[in-house]
């Protein structure tokens, strides 16, 4: 159960991005595209007419001229940078940095939180329904836990545990679990059903989040098609504004 779980979240999570990430990804390739082919010819035009040209059709321009003449020291350094950003998340105080900017960032650190949470609470009450010691629970919580500052709340419940608090009171000292999860589980810990009532604390924060996940993505998904569509207009505006002017001067001209 506890697999079958985790794969229909991850799956959710997957199909909830994949089609944003399409979008970005078309946008990209859209912007390339138009830099590298349809600038360039605008531009041999535009120098055969002689015309004056706006300062966004000359910024256009210039930056189609750049990324044409170094386009190999931009995948160089777009190389480069991977690598260093790999290198970097790889190790310990990188991964520390981003997790934890990631955990306070204005409306993604709260989703991100309550799916900390949500894996947190589904191991532990697992374990505990299987009749697992505290103590030994909650070091397997911690090795299965990948995001370090959980890794450390759970360590500081081991602590806790072993002299004699409650899971509970090890919680509550953090924002990482919300106040009212750690009073779901001070009411579990005193009746003595902590396993269930954390199970179902889980099931809870998981339906919250598939819900929050679709929200965002169905804000994500119109805001990604309207950038696309002001990139594109802003580019064709700059690329034929410059013979709208041309036309109307000869007009006026006739």
């Amino acid at each position: 159960k506890l697999t079958a779980k985790r794969v229909q979240i991850r799956n959710s999570i997957i199909g909830a991005v994949t089609y944003p990430c399409l979008l970005v990804t078309v946008a990209s390739g859209v912007l390339v595209l138009l830099l590298a082919f349809v600038v360039p010819r605008f531009a041999s035009l535009f120098e055969t007419l002689d015309v004056p040209l706006p300062p966004t059709t000359r910024a256009l321009i210039a930056l189609s001229h750049a990324g044409r003449a170094y386009w190999w020291a931009l995948v160089l350094a777009a190389v480069a940078a991977a690598v260093a950003a790999k290198l970097w998340l790889g190790s310990p105080g990188g991964k520390r940095a981003v997790q934890a900017a990631l955990l306070r960032a204005p409306q993604i650190g709260g989703v991100l939180r309550n799916f900390g949470m949500a894996r947190i609470t589904r191991l532990l009450g697992v374990l505990l329904g299987g009749h697992v010691p505290v103590l030994e629970a909650l070091r397997l919580v911690r090795d299965g836990t990948a995001n370090v500052h959980y890794a450390e709340l759970i360590a500081q419940a081991e602590e806790a545990v072993s002299r004699g608090q409650t899971i509970s009171s090890a919680f509550s000292r953090s924002d990482l679990i919300s106040p009212s999860v750690c009073e779901a589980i001070n009411s579990g810990e005193q009746s003595g059903q902590v396993g269930t009532l954390l199970l179902n604390i889980a099931d809870f924060l998981d339906e919250e989040n598939e819900v929050v996940v679709r929200s965002l993505t169905s804000i994500l998904e119109p805001a990604i098609l309207i950038l696309l569509g002001l990139l594109v207009a802003f580019v064709a505006m700059s690329m034929f504004l410059p013979l709208f002017d041309l036309t109307a001067i000869a007009g006026g001209g006739a």
